[in-house]
């Protein structure tokens, strides 16, 4: 290789891990994304920072926890942004001489705006502003469709990921001959459940997941409300708790469906590699922000809870000949990792602002791994109640600030249907585990408790 390894990072947007057949879904069709599993690296246990767009996506470019990097919320009314001053994998590749280009949904503040060094190229539409821009060329949307409606009515032809792959794929053709860096980032498989595919699978050969009966015994209040009965009526059309089966199964179809828009464009981009003869110089990552419930434990999108559905990402690395194809690599990853794993290949130094480690010894040696990851969550569609969440080997415990705490074997029960943060047997280890929550905010930064509850309009802590 004559040159620096290229980058092409494919983000996804709220999907859950179960919806791809490399992650153990004997059903779903996901041929490309499998493909670069079997030729590359599939995390088992890789898990976000925090379970929401905004701050995820702010954590995973900065390689720093949101109540470090200060953007902890997800409402981009109050202009939540990634502030200059927080370096990111952009700036970084920028300044180490790659050609940098970022397309689809940046969804961190500023959204117009090229920034944190991408710069050489930049095409980002936040919410409805895409559907708006084919309106304006000329497509036609039939009248009285709202915008929840409207992505399903756009063909794949013009659906926005699909866009977002052709750009990406350009970009790649043009900066061939030179390092280049570049972000594919889509928005499906996120709600509101519809598109293109929504024929594509049928509701009856859908799978429930075990847990869609919850009754929320000993589980934090919030979990009752999931998200405000309003924003799921007006973007998913009523309250999931009172779904039948049938609806059920008719959302996790849709979902599905958006899983294949996703994949078809993931093949385009993987051919455009392959057609260009740059797979081998070319380190492919694709991973999602966050989950989606899915129906599990009845919820469904993301909120102010802590479970594997949403929580739990997939995670896939391949550089062929450099990264062990179809290993399977079970020790615990946090998606603060991903950058520095990136500039460790790259052969780029780690800015000591940057908080994640290399993932590359969890195949090289095994001796450097996670014992833990950790997780936050502020605020969630308006409703504060900040939880703080440490999964380990065994455990998992949800420090709710305002909230019944919980607490998982996940040796014992991996569902996460028994809470044991009420019984006194295990009130040694629930205190010992939100001692290591403590602990890692002391280490990254610590953010007193007492300012918690008390996020600025802007969503920075100051």
């Amino acid at each position: 290789m004559s040159k620096k390894p290229n980058v092409v990072f494919i983000m996804t947007d709220q999907q859950n891990t179960n919806t791809l057949g490399c992650y153990g879904n004997s059903i779903i069709q996901t041929p490309h994304i499998d493909r670069l599993a079997s030729e590359g690296a599939l995390f088992e246990r890789h898990y976000v920072s925090a379970p929401l767009c905004v701050p995820s996506r702010g954590s995973i470019w900065s390689s720093r926890y949101p109540h470090c990097n200060g953007v902890m919320v997800n409402d981009d009314d109050r202009a939540v942004a990634l502030g200059d001053d927080v370096l990111t994998f952009g700036d970084v590749a920028k300044a180490a001489g790659y050609r940098c280009g970022y397309f689809g949904k940046w969804h961190v503040g500023r959204e117009r705006i090229a920034q944190h060094g991408f710069t050489d190229a930049w095409w980002t539409h936040l919410r409805g502003s895409y559907e708006q821009s084919l309106e304006e060329s000329g497509f036609v949307f039939p009248p009285g469709s709202d915008r929840g409606s409207q992505r399903g009515l756009v063909p794949f032809e013009l659906a926005h990921d699909t866009v977002v792959a052709s750009k990406t794929i350009e970009f790649i053709q043009e900066h061939r001959e030179e390092p280049f860096a570049v972000i594919c980032s889509m928005r499906a498989p996120h709600d509101p459940y519809t598109g293109p595919f929504n024929d594509l699978y049928h509701p009856a050969d859908i799978p429930l997941p075990p847990t869609f009966r919850e009754d929320f015994h000993d589980k934090p209040h919030a979990q009752l409300r999931g998200a405000p009965r309003d924003w799921f009526d007006r973007w998913i059309g009523g309250d999931p708790a009172a779904y039948d089966v049938e609806e059920l199964r008719s959302i996790i179809a849709r979902y599905w469906g958006l899983v294949h828009l996703v994949d078809t464009n993931v093949g385009r981009v993987l051919q455009c590699l392959d057609d260009l003869s740059l797979a081998e110089d070319t380190i492919v990552v694709f991973m999602a922000d966050h989950g989606d419930m899915m129906g599990e434990h009845g919820l469904f999108a993301k909120g102010l809870f802590m479970y594997e559905g949403s929580n739990h990402i997939p995670c896939i690395i391949r550089w062929k000949g450099r990264v062990p194809a179809g290993r399977r690599v079970s020790w615990l990853s946090s998606a603060v990792d991903i950058v520095p794993t990136l500039l460790d290949f790259m052969g780029v130094p780690q800015p000591e602002s940057m908080q994640g480690r290399s993932m590359r010894a969890l195949w090289d040696h095994a001796d450097n791994h996670r014992d833990a990851v950790f997780a936050e969550i502020w605020e969630a569609y308006g409703c504060s109640s900040p939880i703080l969440s440490v999964r380990t080997e065994r455990w998992k415990y949800n420090w709710y600030l305002a909230d019944q705490d919980e607490l998982y074997d996940m040796s014992e029960d991996p569902l996460e249907t028994r809470n044991l943060a009420p019984l006194k047997e295990f009130r040694e280890t629930l205190f010992g585990l939100r001692y290591r929550i403590e602990r890692w905010l002391l280490e990254t930064g610590d953010l007193p408790l007492s300012r918690l509850c008390q996020i600025p309009p802007g969503g920075r802590a100051q």
